[in-house]
């Protein structure tokens, strides 16, 4: 009977520091896909930033900050105005932007408050500039 605990205790064992290998693996390798780049920090500090491919962190010490796309996106703006003869006009206005490649952290710490993981307050600051520029060039606009 005492046989037979430790031969169970013994396989629990084994499949329990089998779980943990697995999970530190886990945490240890991560992808990052084509166009993208994840910014990884280590203890809340820019440490690199890992390239499409397969990459290598140290788990619970490095982390991911951000996920900036490569890709050029595009934000429509609709400008609501009114011209110097008194006409209104509707214009919409595509801002196309694109995080330039080696300058991600940049695009990360230096642009947003939040990193990319919110780029909403961005895109909202983005917005009121072309909304202003765009009324005052339609505004100065007669027939």
């Amino acid at each position: 009977m005492d046989s037979l605990i430790s031969t169970v205790l013994n396989w629990v064992g084994i499949i329990v520091a089998g779980l943990f290998v697995l999970l530190l693996l886990k945490m240890t390798f991560f992808t990052v896909s084509n166009q993208t780049v994840k910014i990884i920090e280590r203890f809340g500090k820019y440490k690199k930033t890992a390239r499409a491919g397969l990459n290598i962190k140290i788990p619970l010490v490095d982390s991911v900050r951000a996920t900036p796309s490569l890709q050029v996106l595009q934000h429509v703006v609709t400008v609501d105005t009114i011209t110097k003869d008194k006409v209104s006009v509707k214009v919409a206005v595509a801002v196309q932007y694109q995080v330039i490649e080696g300058q991600e952290a940049d695009a990360v710490y230096k642009l947003s408050n939040n990193g990319l993981k919110d780029i909403g307050p961005l895109m909202e600051h983005t917005k009121l500039k072309v909304l202003n520029l765009m009324k005052n060039k339609i505004t100065d606009l007669s027939p």
